[in-house]
């Protein structure tokens, strides 16, 4: 009787985190991209896979983009000097907000369907609670407990209508 329900919610579900993992691609594709460009530009040796790093970084939210701008920030003083070590280290905390506060929480919005404020207090609910991996698993938990929460609603509220439909008892 409720199997296809059940199999209506898995794949909504199913759908959530496919869109989940496409954002984050498309996350770690513009934080490769816009990264690498600024390293370039800036001159700084070994740019591409530095570029390619600090795009994978973003598989963490929040702390992967902060280590990983540390790490190259550290090498653009080394190779190129301190003001260039500067404006990689400006660079990264613009770049950490906007994709942490901004890109994330829209791209999210979009492609999981979660409110942008959702997105970003369970990813530090969860940080919190559970570390990286609570950081990195946050956004799929929540979307699955708002597609079970909506299904469960909209299962009750036809239940009521069904009730408000029979005629009343006659004593």
């Amino acid at each position: 009787d409720r199997h296809a329900i059940y199999e209506e919610i898995l794949h909504k579900i199913y759908q959530s985190i496919g869109g989940y993992l496409g954002g984050l691609l498309l996350i770690c594709l513009c934080n490769a991209a816009c990264t690498t460009a600024f390293l370039a530009i800036d001159g700084v040796p070994f740019f591409l896979p530095l570029g390619l790093l600090a795009g994978l970084s973003s598989m963490v939210p929040y702390a992967g983009p902060l280590v990983a701008g540390t790490f190259i920030t550290l090498i653009a003083i080394v190779t190129r000097g301190g003001w260039h070590g500067a404006a990689a280290g400006i660079y990264f905390i613009v770049y950490g907000q906007v994709e942490g506060n901004i890109l994330g929480p829209l791209i999210f919005r979009r492609t999981v369907h979660v409110n942008p404020l959702v997105v970003t207090l369970s990813i530090l609910f969860l940080g919190e609670l559970a570390g990286i991996m609570g950081a990195i698993v946050a956004v799929p938990i929540v979307a699955t407990l708002q597609i079970i929460l909506r299904e469960l609603l909209r299962m009750r509220r036809e239940q009521l209508r069904l009730i408000g439909e029979l005629p009343p008892e006659n004593p």
